[in-house]
């Protein structure tokens, strides 16, 4: 049975760390992304597709929803 709770642990949290966000920018753009921090006026994030390349922000006030 404990093994049965440990490969459960295991595969939640790889999905979370596979996991992608979808941010909807006012225009109609899609960024597939891995959102690394959110303030109080812009989100970081990085492109999903490129988790090693480089960090972009994106004011808040130009985004209808992430997902």
């Amino acid at each position: 049975m404990k093994n049965l709770h440990l490969v459960l642990i295991l595969v939640l949290f790889s999905a979370s760390a596979w996991s992608q966000d979808k941010i909807y920018k006012k225009g109609g753009e899609i960024v597939e992304a891995k959102i690394t921090e959110v303030g109080t006026d812009e989100i970081k994030y990085r492109i999903f597709n490129d988790q090693s390349g480089p960090m972009y922000s994106l004011d808040k006030d130009r985004i209808i929803k992430v997902v």
